[in-house]
């Protein structure tokens, strides 16, 4: 996006242009530390609604129950669409939602699931029309000693990701800039505007960061600059004729 605002230095006021974009970057970093870690397994499920053409809506924390009796909940509330009924017969909607492991521990990191229950629906006619299945494994569950990023890893990776999102901001900036404006050195300011801290580190010992950032790049058009440096030019021998007849 662009904005015009008009900024000057000592002498000269000239209209300049202010642009700026938005973009966020997720990068891995290697953990160095040692410590007792518990992780839960994650996943997706597919929720299916085979009962009506009404949608229904599904609490975050849902429970999801494997045969085995493993359970899964939901990360957030998640809404079902409704089944399409064609020539009296329905046909079933689905939606993909993110679980969590109710426990930690690598017994939660299971295959893929045809058929997961919905506890909260028994005893009800929608505790058949509603039900769940993944098609890949849950991952991630661990209880255990493995690698986990220290304090020096955060900090280093923290100044290198804010430094590559910057440059990859800045570059897709000045892309966007018209031939004709021109712009000034170091007239940018970045910031960060949130940072996410994943600290659970994958299978390869890994955690990661996800940092959002804005820059502004400042710049103007080089026939504004020439127009306003010939007016103070004029200005200033009017000024000086003027002094020297009185």
């Amino acid at each position: 996006t662009r904005d015009t605002p008009t900024f000057s230095g000592n002498t000269v006021e000239l209209p300049g242009a202010i642009f700026k974009d938005t973009k966020n970057l997720i990068k891995s970093y290697p953990a160095s530390g040692m410590g007792q870690v518990s992780q839960k397994a994650r996943g997706t499920i597919t929720v299916y609604n085979e009962y009506n053409s009404e949608i229904q809506g599904l609490v975050q924390n849902t429970r999801f129950v494997a045969p085995d009796g493993k359970i899964f909940k939901t990360e957030k509330s998640v809404t079902v669409p409704g089944a399409k009924i064609v020539n009296g017969k329905v046909s079933a909607s689905s939606i993909d939602v993110s679980v969590v492991a109710e426990k930690a521990g690598e017994a939660y990191n299971i295959g893929p699931v045809t058929r997961f229950r919905i506890p909260g629906l028994k005893g009800s006619p929608k505790y058949d029309g509603f039900y769940g299945s993944s098609k890949a494994s849950m991952v991630g569950g661990f209880v255990g000693e493995r690698k986990v990023p220290t304090e020096n890893d955060i900090t280093k990776a923290k100044e290198d990701i804010r430094n590559v999102l910057q440059g990859a901001l800045k570059a897709q900036v000045l892309i966007s800039i018209p031939k004709d404006i021109k712009i000034l050195d170091k007239a940018s300011e970045f910031s960060v505007t949130k940072e996410d801290i994943n600290k659970e580190v994958d299978s390869g010992g890994n955690y990661s960061i996800t940092t959002f950032g804005e820059i502004k790049i400042m710049g103007f058009k080089e026939t504004d600059l020439l127009t306003a440096l010939a007016n103070k030019v004029a200005s200033e021998s009017n000024r000086i004729l003027a002094e020297r007849k009185t």
